[in-house]
């Protein structure tokens, strides 16, 4: 799990979420979440995070990889859902992200 300004910078991470990646939570919070999507996701990915934040959906749900420590690639299924606050502005962004990759390479 993690948890995300509507910048994308990283503001928790669960320590799931950290083996996964092979990284420490210190390094993980020091990032931009975009920052561990590989180059060719990236425009697919900020996509998805601007309908979130303007309000056009709610919940976005897809499968995808990432860019883990030494380079490797892991798979995820991620769900992702946006907080608002009263006025209906963005305030975080929660990704709830499950690893697939022994499933996906079989």
């Amino acid at each position: 799990m993690a948890l995300l300004s509507p910048d994308l910078s990283v503001l928790e991470v669960n320590a799931s979420l950290c083996e996964m990646f092979g990284y420490r939570e210190t390094e993980v919070l020091l990032i931009r979440i975009t920052e561990l999507i590989p180059p060719e996701d990236v425009d697919t990915c900020l996509g998805a995070f601007a309908k979130l934040r303007s309000g056009k959906v709610r919940k976005y749900k897809t499968e995808m990889q990432w860019r883990a420590s030494g380079g490797r690639l892991v798979w995820s299924r991620i769900t992702l859902a946006v907080v608002v606050d009263l006025d209906e502005q963005p305030v975080r962004l929660i990704a709830q992200i499950e690893e697939i990759t022994e499933r996906k390479l079989q």
